[in-house]
């Protein structure tokens, strides 16, 4: 047996670091971990396990949470940041569910609750060590947040940024990931940016959607089947776990995910494996689950229709999408990206939002958030007359969100149309001038005069003319 206070110098087998402050248990850990074949190095305290980690490297950190001086969790935090290529595995009180999540959360790949025996620690510690992440890859993906731009997330709101800055931090950690969102606000654009910003970028991402496979097939879907398992199953075939394996998987609408199924993949998340329907064996699959959802669980897990065990192994990283109509800023800047990318797809050029229909589009609430806004896009192509796209090319349920149709104002001239627009845009913006400006595409200087010349104030404006040293008429 190696003795607690040594620091084994083979690296011919697993070295582990054995972090508890109870002197029985920890010498029992070192005993039963040795008497494994690993080998060992204990410490009690998360301050000596530190100065241990700065000179050594170790294949697993397994800790408790509860100790003097720094806990288990501000362990785990250290060690995704300074030690990002070693897994820690936690060890918590029976009960103590919260500080399971927030271990997690700060990086640690697994938990097992005390008390327990030394086949679950040996389970749990040969899981950890089979998804051990190579460090240098997960060195890379933490140290250069630079790297991660995002640019299919179009938007410039507040709201965008601070889920660009949420999102690289979600990427430089392995943790399981809910997405929560209204229907249409771009949640799977937002888990595939998630995985290409990650170390798992090279690998598989695999999505499935719980609500469109149905009842009967959605576990041979996750788990696979082999060969005369089940009724139709002539060949064996692999399920999404195994398809996703070292990449991400998908779990699109989880909310609406059978209750039947729900323990089976709590025992899948926990085990990180895979029982395949009619086998006996459970292969162990590294795979990142990213889920989403639009509904509230909150109510799901209160009325019981979703497991509150399994949102807790789902939701250890919280990402939320603002609906469309809560970044109104963003409107045009995607309506002009959908329509460049329209044009691509189609093979054509010159296509122009007009002023009128730019007005209708900021006004216009979008219950069905981006991809309400893109496929309305895509039909004023289509609908457009001389490559203009005006109000009349645009759905009837976006005009009629505006009193004045296209009818009624062909008698009004461009400069009323201009000012209107302007005016919108500024009142989208809460009368920010450099949004306004930069949603308008012109400069701060154009914007002003126009101000001026039009004779718009917002709340601040009132001396607008006179630090300008010009007049509205002017």
């Amino acid at each position: 047996m190696v003795q607690a206070n040594e620091i084994p110098n083979s690296a011919s087998m697993a070295r582990i670091l054995v972090v508890e402050d109870d002197t029985d248990l920890r010498l029992a850990l070192v005993d039963s971990l040795s008497s494994l074949g690993y080998e060992t190095c204990a410490k009690p305290s998360a301050l000596d396990a530190r100065q241990v980690l700065e000179q050594n490297d170790f294949d697993l950190v397994l800790t408790d949470v509860r100790m003097p001086g720094q806990s288990g969790i501000e362990l785990c935090q250290y060690i995704s940041g300074d030690r990002p290529g070693t897994p820690a595995v936690v060890m918590t009180a029976f009960g103590d569910a919260l500080a399971a999540v927030d271990a997690l959360r700060a990086g640690a790949v697994d938990f097992i609750t005390k008390p327990f025996d030394m086949s679950r620690l040996a389970e749990a510690v040969a899981r950890a060590l089979q998804i051990r992440r190579k460090p240098s890859v997960t060195r890379i993906a933490a140290s250069q947040p630079e790297e991660f731009k995002f640019e299919e997330l179009v938007g410039s709101s507040p709201s965008m940024e601070t889920l660009r800055r949420e999102l690289a931090h979600a990427a430089k950690s392995d943790s399981n990931v809910l997405i929560s969102g209204e229907a249409g606000s771009g949640k799977e654009l937002l888990a595939r940016a998630l995985h290409s910003a990650s170390w798992r970028r090279n690998e598989r991402f695999v999505a499935v959607d719980c609500r469109a496979v149905s009842f009967e097939t959605i576990e041979a879907e996750l788990f696979a089947y082999q060969r005369g398992s089940a009724a139709g199953a002539d060949a064996g075939r692999a399920g999404l776990f195994a398809e996703a394996a070292n990449g991400t998987l998908f779990l699109d609408e989880v909310g609406d995910m059978p209750a039947h199924l729900q323990p089976k993949l709590m025992r899948a998340l926990q085990a990180r494996s895979a029982l395949k329907i009619g086998a006996a064996q459970q292969p162990l699959l590294d795979v990142r689950i990213i889920a989403s959802t639009s509904r509230n669980f909150a109510q799901l897990t209160q009325s019981g229709e979703f497991r509150v065990d399994l949102l807790r192994r789902i939701d250890v990283l919280s990402l939320f999408v603002p609906p469309l109509r809560k970044r109104q800023t963003d409107i045009l800047e995607l309506a002009k990206h959908f329509l460049s990318r329209a044009m691509t797809e189609g093979q054509v050029s010159g296509f122009e939002l007009m002023p009128a229909a730019e007005s209708l589009l900021l006004k216009y609430p979008w219950p069905g958030n981006v991809r309400e806004l893109e496929n309305c896009i895509k039909a004023a192509v289509k609908l457009a007359r001389d490559r203009s796209i005006d109000v009349d090319a645009l759905p009837e349920e976006v005009r009629r969100s505006n009193p004045r149709t296209k009818a009624a104002m062909e008698n009004v001239s461009i400069e009323v149309v201009e000012r209107r627009h302007i005016e919108a845009v500024l009142n989208a913006v809460g009368w920010n001038k450099v949004a306004a400006a930069r949603t308008l595409g012109i400069d701060r200087a154009t914007l002003y005069r126009k101000l001026l010349r039009f004779g718009l104030q917002g709340p601040s404006d009132a001396g607008l003319s006179r630090s300008l040293g010009t007049t509205a008429g002017q």
